[in-house]
């Protein structure tokens, strides 16, 4: 993580990228024979959800993510599922600025139906 946070993460803020592709490769996982890193399922998801506050910054949240690895298939089925959970803004590893994202749409949603119900009435 410390790696990430260094190294990483200012790298990305200095290139403001306009869209960020994720190769999201799982075999670096403990449970991974070829693991050399020793990852473990949190320490995916919450590299995704620091990849994913780039995107939001600078790229709109416009983020691919492509699977390339990952042999473990019990913590690979685990971790594909975190990290499409981030990615989708599900549970808790939110950013603030995905929250604030979600909670506008929300609000939008709420004017927006109940003006239509308005017109019916």
């Amino acid at each position: 993580r410390e790696a990430v946070e260094q190294h990483w993460i200012p790298a990305l803020d200095e290139f403001k990228p306009e869209l960020v592709v994720f190769s999201a490769g799982f075999d670096a996982h403990v449970e991974d024979e070829m693991a050399m890193l020793q990852l473990r399922d949190d320490d995916y998801a919450w590299v995704t959800a620091q990849v994913k506050a780039v995107a939001d910054r600078h790229a709109k949240g416009r983020i691919v993510s492509v699977l390339e690895g990952g042999y473990a298939l019990s913590a690979l089925g685990r971790c594909v599922v975190r990290h499409v959970k981030v990615l989708a803004a599900l549970g808790c590893w939110r950013s603030p600025s995905i929250r604030a994202r979600w909670k506008r749409r929300s609000a939008r949603r709420r004017r927006r139906s109940s003006r239509r119900s308005r017109r019916f009435t």
